[in-house]
């Protein structure tokens, strides 16, 4: 009686192993597909941040008055080339790699998809893309460390010093 209860506990336990992959396979297929579907629009909004980025924001962030909200809108223009990174890196990882390629960037805290892509684009030679990923990257990083700088620049600016000169 106990060898039947051990072999339906099994049964039971690897019934749940094959259900979760299944499920995790069905979700990053969705996923796969709601971000081909919304990249598109990702892509317009970061041209659109960076022309403003470039045109507007970061000429702003020179002008004493106008720190604070440059340097927010900074930030959140990093965001939006955030996620154009991590769409990006998401879709090469899954269409290079698949789904394990995906899985793989996932166990890397969520952000590895984008690594996992780069390194899917390098080693199947597709160095346009590759360097479209990189450079996305490294614009995220630029506008995210610079928009930090003006933020405490401006703070540091309209805060009285409490040092006292004798």
């Amino acid at each position: 009686m106990s060898f039947l209860k051990q072999l339906s506990g099994l049964l039971i336990a690897l019934v749940a192993v094959f259900a979760l992959i299944f499920l995790a396979a069905l979700f990053i297929k969705g996923g796969a597909w709601v971000s081909a579907v919304v990249l598109p629009f990702v892509n317009v909004l970061s041209s659109i941040a960076l022309f403003l980025t470039i045109l507007i924001l970061l000429p702003l962030s020179f002008f004493k008055k106008t720190m604070p909200f440059s340097g927010s809108m900074l930030l959140i223009a990093s965001y939006v080339f955030g996620l154009a990174a991590w769409l990006k890196g998401f879709l090469w990882a899954y269409n290079l790699w698949g789904v394990i390629g995906v899985l793989i960037g996932v166990f890397l805290f969520g952000v590895g998809v984008v690594p996992v892509g780069a390194l899917a684009l390098l080693l199947h030679g597709m160095w346009g893309p590759f360097f479209t990923l990189l450079l996305t990257v490294g614009t995220m990083y630029a506008c995210r460390t610079y928009s930090v700088y003006v933020l405490t620049k401006a703070e540091n600016q309209a805060s009285p010093s409490k040092v006292i000169d004798i």
